[in-house]
Order: structure tokens, then C-alpha cells, then sequence
């Protein structure tokens, strides 16, 4: 993520075919552009994934959330947007999910290929020797993808009352059904939701991030 930071950065200064990106922006405009592609690429290291997440969860429950006018919780809605796009693929169709699963994947292995012919320790998640592609994409998706597309859900929701106040027809028919009899032997969303949770806590301790793009 660093190198990746640096290199966008690097390229904005360079003018290219005599044409420089920022040329024509004020010094602090050109400033606080950087310093937000930096921050956001930053926030799409899955080893603070977690982290930031909380951190995130946390002031989407606080009664002075404001995305629009306060720049903290503008960062942070960026950096969370910028990592779901980051991820996004988990959200695609199973056979686009399965193929960029796999490219990623490789792209990880050919690092810890080259880390062994260099005599060095492997990365984390770069090792090929007993990899499993089905177990490493099932922790992702349950501690990674899930838990931030649930987040993300509930952002738009906020910001949909925010703007038109009230909330959307689909957390409406939500709430709604809510109001009916279930079976004994279903589950609520509720309870779905908290056991999800009770999963993300006890994986978050028992085992590192798995791979993402």
C-alpha cells in the first residue's frame, strides 16, 4: 500500500506530454489531494481492516455522524467506500469472484516464490506449500466482506433518512416483517446478525486477516 501511495503520488508530479495533474490547483488544494489519495489507499491494508471497521461501526452509531460536514467522519466514510471497491469483487457473481479470487491469489504466491529463491521468510499469505483456496476465501468473505457490506448498508440507510427523512421502503419491509410470525425452527435477522458478530469477534482473535485484492 505504501509503494502504491507513492507511486500515484510521484506520477502527479511528473508531467506527462507536458501536462502536470495538479498544474493548475492552488498549493493547499494540491496538499490535502495527496495527503486523501494517501489516506485512502492506506485503508485498503486488510491487517487494519478490522480495526477500522470498529472504528467505524462505533461513529455510525453516534448521534453527530456527519459524513457531509465533519472531516474525520468524511475520511472515514471515504476510506470505508474506497475499501469496499477494493473488495468488490466479492460482490460480483460467483464465476467474476472466483476468477479475481484466483489472480490475487497468484499475484501473492509469485511474491512468496520469489522470497524463497531470495533466501528470505515468507509473507504472510504468500506461501503456496498447503494453501487452500476454499478455506482462505470462506474466512474472507465472512470476516472481511460480510461484516463491511453490512456497514455499508447501513450507511446508505443513514444517509437516506439524512436527506429525505425517512427511511428507505426496503428497511421498511424489513421492520415490517419483523411484526410477523415466524416459524419456530427459523432464525431471525436478528439473531443471524448477532451470530455473525459473535463470529467476527472470535475470528478476528483466533486468526490473521485472510487475502483480499
Amino acid at each position: 500500500e505504501s509503494f502504491h501511495a507513492s507511486s500515484l503520488v510521484r506520477c502527479t508530479e511528473e508531467a506527462k506530454d507536458g501536462v502536470n495533474l495538479f498544474q493548475q490547483c492552488p498549493a493547499e488544494q494540491v496538499v490535502k489531494a495527496r495527503q486523501l489519495m494517501i489516506a485512502l489507499i492506506l485503508s485498503t491494508d486488510t491487517h487494519k481492516h478490522l480495526d477500522d471497521l470498529a472504528a467505524f461501526r462505533f461513529r455510525l452509531g453516534a448521534d453527530n455522524f456527519d459524513p457531509a460536514s465533519e472531516a474525520n467522519d468524511q475520511l472515514a466514510t471515504f476510506s470505508m467506500l474506497f475499501r469496499s471497491a477494493d473488495i468488490g469483487h466479492s460482490a460480483k457473481p460467483l464465476e467474476i469472484h472466483d476468477l479475481w479470487s484466483r489472480r490475487v491469489t497468484e499475484e501473492f504466491h509469485l511474491q512468496g516464490d520469489e522470497e524463497l529463491r531470495r533466501g528470505l521468510q515468507v509473507s504472510p499469505l504468500c506461501g503456496r506449500l498447503n494453501f487452500k483456496l476454499p478455506a482462505s476465501q470462506s474466512g474472507f468473505l465472512i470476516f472481511i466482506c460480510l461484516p463491511t457490506w453490512r456497514e455499508i448498508a447501513r450507511l446508505e440507510e443513514i444517509l437516506h433518512v439524512a436527506r429525505h427523512g425517512r427511511k428507505t421502503r426496503r428497511h421498511s419491509k424489513t421492520n415490517s416483517s419483523k411484526t410477523r410470525r415466524r416459524p419456530s425452527s427459523q432464525k431471525s435477522s436478528e439473531t443471524l446478525c448477532k451470530d455473525s458478530s459473535v463470529r467476527e469477534r472470535r475470528g478476528a482473535r483466533t486468526q490473521s486477516p485472510p487475502p483480499s485484492s
